[in-house]
């Protein structure tokens, strides 16, 4: 990561320039909003796929032997259920049960966990997270380490697979695992905010240009689609809920069904209001066999 006046920057910014992205500040980041054009790179990444520069993103690494509880108590799902290698969508929560930020957890190892957190998050959820997370823990900011992209449509795991040491087929969503793409380390992980089948690929920083050269030609560098399903929006702060529609594009972070304390979790036993309505304390949505609760 780079910083100057204009802005943070990725490792992949001079490859942006060179193929002439149209370049806005987002959240204190100088990323790329479209190349070619938003309906022909939309229409891309539908029907083929696209690469999307996500390394903005901050990474966030607890380990030791109460990490689990640490994440347990900091983080509004559970995370107890989480086999190695397995994702969840999950929030940060403050005192009064407010959302701080909506973020991704990831159980490396039975005492390791990686959080991708938002952009304009980082240094605040970090702060937080070693306020709170108490004894036997350690946390590890990774963020200026590590680049993550994410090669999104119904194309990606063919073009992926070509690179791939190990086979990619049988990663379930939300599941990830570790290998090497043309002999460079990443954490592959089949997720994403398209809504079409992807995966997203953690690396270090210093091979980012490298993964990207390797795939050029293969793959196409365009905008990500916006909205990416209905009822959500990106920002530098996470996804913000527009009131119009009901239907979520991640599954949210719930709490039903997990025990014990969490930061906030006095402000979330509530009544809940009638499926698809909105009531004081937040809101619900009931539907497809899931029960979310935002509040």
């Amino acid at each position: 990561m780079t910083i100057d006046i204009e802005g943070k920057r990725t490792p992949l910014y001079a490859m942006h320039c060179q193929l002439g992205a149209r370049l806005i500040q987002f959240g204190g980041w100088e990323m790329p909003v479209s190349y070619s054009g938003i309906i022909e790179e939309h229409q891309r990444v539908r029907t083929h796929a696209g690469l999307f520069d996500v390394s903005h993103m901050g990474e966030i690494e607890m380990s030791g032997p109460r990490a689990e509880a640490a994440a347990q108590y900091l983080t509004l799902n559970d995370v107890r259920s989480l086999q190695t290698h397995q994702l969840q969508y999950s929030a940060l929560c403050n005192e009064a049960g407010g959302l701080l930020d909506d973020l991704t957890v990831c159980r490396l190892a039975a005492d390791r966990f990686l959080l991708i957190v938002n952009a304009a998050n980082i240094d605040k959820d970090f702060r937080w997270i070693t306020q709170h997370m108490g004894a036997g823990v350690r946390a590890d900011n990774r963020s200026d380490t590590k680049a993550l992209l994410a090669l999104q449509g119904p194309e990606a795991e063919t073009i992926l697979q070509r690179l791939s040491a190990t086979p990619l087929g049988a990663v379930p969503y939300y599941s990830a695992l570790v290998t090497h793409l043309d002999g460079h380390a990443a954490l592959v992980s089949r997720t994403g905010y398209t809504g079409e089948d992807g995966f997203e690929v953690l690396v270090d920083a210093a091979n980012a240009v490298a993964y990207y050269q390797i795939g050029q030609g293969r793959v196409h560098w365009p905008r990500r689609p916006d909205p990416p399903e209905g009822g959500w929006r990106a920002t530098p702060h996470g996804w913000f809920y527009h009131a119009r529609t009901w239907y979520p594009a991640p599954p949210l972070p719930s709490h039903a069904g997990r025990s014990g304390h969490w930061r906030g979790h006095q402000w979330h036993h509530v009544p809940h209001a009638q499926p698809g309505h909105r009531h004081g304390a937040g809101a619900e949505h009931v539907g497809a066999n899931r029960q979310y609760h935002l509040y």
